[in-house]
């Protein structure tokens, strides 16, 4: 069955109802389907969202979250209570703090490439991790060491710049499709994304330029948010 994904048109819903469809055992873990989530599935460069699932003493903890061929699995452990029946009502609810940490990661990276544009670096991205144990982006080329040492002070504060002009961050559905979701921030290009982000570029906070190194003939850019 196709899971419905609330947060693919609205980020900021962090819980919801649904039915409880399927429930499948692995190892020490359970696997439970329901028809709708705010959860996000693991994938497209951000960590999957955490949270609970309950319904009434019973409380399953969501520690992973995949989607296979558009049905989304929550894995996890029961807390509280033994077990859902099929058919169960049961509420959702993402780990708000977790879920704001991912996103305002996602959004830096995109600003990073902006920035870097802004800075007259026409590089195209084609691999990008916005998980909160090193992000970073990463583009096609090298760059030698000095240009690279002088490039990583302007970056930071280029990148900063953006995010304190406190910038709109949009996502629209084109045709309706999933896949066809678009993340525009301000009016920079838009781009497909199917990920979560902050609503305005001010929440990132401050970006860090931690590192930029030529990583097998790519040019890898490393950030954190602070």
């Amino acid at each position: 069955m196709i899971t419905k994904l609330l947060y693919l048109e609205d980020m900021c819903r962090l819980n919801c109802d649904a039915h409880v469809l399927q429930i499948i055992p692995e190892d020490n873990f359970n696997k439970i389907v329901v028809e709708q989530t705010v959860f996000y599935p693991q994938g497209g460069g951000q960590p999957s969202d955490k949270g609970i699932i309950s319904n009434n003493n019973v409380i399953f903890c969501v520690e992973s979250v995949f989607n296979e061929n558009g049905t989304i699995f929550h894995k996890g452990i029961f807390t509280q209570g033994y077990h859902f029946n099929i058919g169960d009502v049961v509420e959702l609810e993402v780990n708000a703090e977790l879920r704001n940490l991912h996103n305002r990661n996602h959004t830096a990276g995109h600003l990073v490439d902006y920035a870097l544009f802004n800075l007259g670096y026409n590089l195209i991205s084609h691999k990008a991790y916005h998980f909160p144990q090193g992000p970073y982006v990463e583009y096609q080329g090298t760059l030698e060491q000095d240009e690279r040492e002088q490039l990583q002070s302007k970056l930071e504060i280029a990148v900063n710049e953006l995010a304190q002009q406190a910038l709109s961050v949009n996502i629209m559905l084109v045709d309706n499709d999933p896949k066809k979701r678009v993340m525009m921030i301000s009016s920079y290009p838009p781009i497909l994304c199917g990920g979560t982000h902050v609503l305005n570029t001010k929440d990132i906070g401050h970006i860090s330029i931690r590192k930029i190194k030529n990583e097998k003939g790519n040019l890898r850019v490393s950030y954190a948010v602070v």
